[in-house]
């Protein structure tokens, strides 16, 4: 499963049962 938490993050439910939370400036891809 996955939603939004209170403070704007997503979270993500991985298979295994690990809630990993997403700021939607975490996920900007980045080029060394």
């Amino acid at each position: 499963a996955s939603g939004i938490d209170a403070s704007g993050a997503l979270l993500l439910q991985a298979p295994d049962g690990t809630i990993q939370t997403v700021r939607a400036g975490d996920v900007t891809l980045k080029k060394n």
